[in-house]
């Protein structure tokens, strides 16, 4: 495997599993307003009640120590009317860094789409449980409806990217995505170090493809 590879996986994983600083743990119920924080999460702060919002700060309080005890609690608002998407997500990491099996977890991936609590970041988890089992054509599919759903998800099109690039050999779609992210950031004003690199790294495998 050649450091590019390497690089790439490493990334793959923190960007999966992790999902940057977007999808970490929520540590507090949302408080914002529809006038700070736009319509959608306006909505998902209605379905916040006194019972919800204390299960899911003593899910946070005990993450740290006692895992497994969080993720009981996180379950119990996840299955409470109107469940905000905040405790499916916080399920899911949860589930995922206790090891649950690639069905369990797609199993609650269903559950919070037939509940309407689905998320960007949360089907970008699922698409890192994909990934891990060699699931890359799924994969593709997942990131795809993501960018779709939520075209400004930055991390949706770098990890399409690399799937693309890495996995299922297309290159030209591999660019699309990877000259989206970097768009994306622009936007946002951010930055990824490792994107010129990449993009460099395939520019000159489509010219070798092209000879």
């Amino acid at each position: 495997m050649t450091m590019r590879h390497k690089g790439k996986l490493m990334v793959l994983g923190l960007t999966l599993a992790l999902a940057g600083c977007a999808s970490a743990p929520e540590k507090t119920p949302p408080e914002a307003t529809a006038k700070t924080e736009g319509k959608q999460k306006a909505e998902r702060i209605i379905a916040w009640n006194d019972e919800t919002r204390g299960l899911f700060r003593e899910a946070n309080r005990l993450r740290s120590n006692n895992l497994e005890q969080a993720a009981v609690l996180y379950k119990r608002c996840a299955m409470a009317e109107g469940a905000p998407e905040p405790c499916w997500f916080n399920l899911f990491k949860a589930r995922m860094a206790l090891g649950d099996s690639p069905e369990a977890l797609g199993e609650l991936e269903k559950q919070a789409r037939e509940r309407g609590a689905a998320s960007a970041r949360l089907e970008n988890l699922w698409g890192s449980v994909l990934v891990s089992q060699g699931n890359f054509t799924g994969a593709r599919t997942v990131f795809e409806t993501i960018r779709a759903a939520q075209p400004d998800y930055a991390l949706a099109a770098r990890n399409l990217g690399i799937v693309l690039d890495m996995y299922l050999g297309d290159l030209q779609g591999a660019l699309e995505q990877y000259t989206a992210y970097r768009a994306l950031l622009q936007q946002q004003g951010r930055q990824d170090p490792q994107l010129d690199n990449w993009l460099a790294d395939l520019n000159n495998r489509l010219k070798r493809a092209a000879q």
